[in-house]
């Protein structure tokens, strides 16, 4: 388990992240939050799908910005595949 792995377990216990997920649809999180456990902008960059916290492929979830401070948790296609 990585570092980012277990940073977002952790977020995801304290704000129920995953709850609010599958009751609102989206959880948006402050990059304060986020720098409790990591700093956020190393917490919210995947450049791959394989980059993604162990937590967030285990539900079908991704993380986009909404602002320099806020980032939103949903179940969003973030990634394509790419074709050779």
């Amino acid at each position: 388990m990585t570092k980012n792995d277990e940073a977002w377990e952790k977020l995801f216990e304290r704000y129920q992240i995953l709850e609010e997920v599958n009751k609102n649809g989206c959880f948006k999180i402050e990059a304060s939050q986020i720098n409790q456990e990591r700093e956020s902008r190393l917490m919210a960059k995947f450049d791959h799908i394989v980059n993604l916290p162990k937590i967030f492929r285990d539900n079908n979830l991704s993380i986009l910005p909404l602002s320099r401070s806020q980032y939103i948790i949903g179940h969003f296609h973030t990634h394509l595949p790419v074709k050779y």
